[in-house]
């Protein structure tokens, strides 16, 4: 039997609660035995996540924000991973891609 491990999660994603119970039966169905999702944004970051040994956290900071990003940002995102120690750095906002005034990316 084949298992499988999701590397790139976006549980933290809005769209998905209260929806992300269906997806972890989605995980079971299809033998997904875990998986590491990523808040990569400072408003994501306290969104409840399920308490599941199979889901790996990650903080960062995307890209998109690094530009608008702070010191108090950075004490926030420290704070997190002291509160969450098995927690990863998933994003951290230096490969140069980011949001443009149209929506679009450079």
């Amino acid at each position: 039997m084949v298992r499988w491990f999701d590397a790139h999660l976006h549980l933290t994603d809005p769209r998905l609660h209260p929806e992300v119970e269906h997806v972890r039966q989605i995980w079971r169905d299809a033998q997904i035995v875990g998986g590491l999702t990523c808040a990569a944004f400072p408003a994501e970051w306290e969104t409840p996540l399920p308490e599941d040994p199979a889901i790996i956290r990650a903080y960062g900071i995307h890209p998109w924000a690094a530009d608008e990003a702070d010191a108090t940002n950075l004490k926030q995102l420290e704070a997190l991973l002291q509160a969450h120690p098995t927690a990863l750095i998933g994003e951290i906002g230096l490969d140069g891609l980011r949001k443009t005034s149209d929506g679009g990316a450079q």
